[in-house]
């Protein structure tokens, strides 16, 4: 899986509780420094390059 940490993103818990959680279901982490809540529609490139860089390392 894939958890996405846009670090400015003051809704969905801390950076901390968001990595512990992707730790235990064994997610890869996707930092997004500067995006909030609605990363995908603040830097639509950017969104897009996490997730594609991502399903490119899924088998």
């Amino acid at each position: 899986g894939l958890a996405v940490l846009a670090t400015a993103d003051h809704v969905v818990g801390t950076g901390e509780q968001r990595r512990r959680s992707a730790a235990r279901a064994g997610a890869q982490v996707a930092v997004l420094e500067g995006l909030g809540h609605w990363w995908m529609t603040h830097d639509p490139a950017r969104a897009a390059a996490a997730l594609t860089g991502f399903w490119a390392t899924v088998h």
